[in-house]
Parts: C-alpha cells; structure tokens; sequence
C-alpha cells in the first residue's frame, strides 16, 4: 500500500514538472519577438511605462493625465518585471499574464490531483493550458489573465475552505 502511495507520489511530481515545461513552451516561447499588435495592449503598456518611469505606483496616469480604468495589479507586476530586467519591452510587459497563467494551469492540476488524482489532473490542466481563450490571454498585455488567476484562486480556496468545514463537522 504504501509503494502505491509512493508511486502516486511520484506521477503527481513528474505530471506537474511536465505540465510546468509545456506551460513554459507555449507561453514563453516567442513572447517578446512581436511588437504589441492590438489596441488594448499598447493602452496597458502605458499604463506599465508611466508606473517605470515617473515612479507614480498607487495612481498612475496614463499619458501623464488619464487615470486609467483597470485595476493596477497586472501594472504594478509588468513594472516589477522591468525593473527587474531593467528595461521595458513587450516581454516584460507580456510576462505577468504567462506567468499568471501558468500558475493558474498549477492551481487547476493540484486542484484535480487532491479531488480525483494525479491522472485527473493532468487532463485537467492540459485541457485549460491548451484553451484558446487562456492561450490569447496569457501571451497578451492585458488584465484579463490577472483577473481570471485570482478568481480561480478565490474559488478554489472557498472549495478548500468548504471542504476543510466539512470534514470538521464529520469529526466532531
């Protein structure tokens, strides 16, 4: 019983590196190569550049008197990225949707693996990784992958929280 347990250990292991790796391919890969094509993106680029370079973090404005109409959190992780990098370019303003929906296809395979196991996962998350709509959103500049990674958060963490008042109340 417990190589069993040992082996279904494993597998969880191996299928998230291997959801990470093909996460990783088809979001990171070419992600800066392009210049920004649609209008959206170039009006979320802005809003990163006034936040780099003005260094105005709670109300940025765009073009240096526009507020802006999105939420600021998917800003602020473009201009950490380029800081970090130390330039902006569309792959540091790219970067936070990719790496938000990697780690939304994580929380979905992890979610799957404690429901119904590692195999029901994996097909889980393959199946979101491989969606058009969360591909177009995770190689884009836009607030729709940081909206959409924190409302699968909320959910999930309501299920955990649900599920961990459930298995209390069959305790007591």
């Amino acid at each position: 019983n417990s190589i069993l347990i040992s082996s279904m250990h494993t597998n969880s292991w191996r299928f998230g590196f291997l959801i990470l790796f093909c996460c990783s391919l088809l979001y990171l890969w070419g992600l800066g190569s392009l210049p920004f094509y649609t209008k959206g993106e170039p009006r979320e680029a802005t809003v990163v550049w006034e936040i780099y370079n003005s260094g105005d973090w709670i109300l940025p404005l765009r073009n240096g008197h526009i507020i802006p109409s999105k939420p600021p959190l998917f800003h602020w992780l473009g201009a950490l990225l380029s800081l970090g990098w130390g330039e902006l370019n569309e792959l540091t303003i790219r970067l936070p949707s990719a790496l938000l929906a990697i780690t939304g296809v994580l929380l979905t395979y992890l979610t799957g693996v404690s429901l119904w196991g590692a195999e029901a996962g994996l097909i889980a998350a393959l199946i979101l990784a491989t969606s058009f709509e969360w591909v177009r959103a995770a190689t884009t500049a836009r607030v729709d992958m940081t909206l959409t990674v924190c409302m699968v958060a909320a959910f999930l963490f309501f299920q955990f929280l649900y599920r961990r008042g459930a298995a209390n109340r069959l305790e007591s």
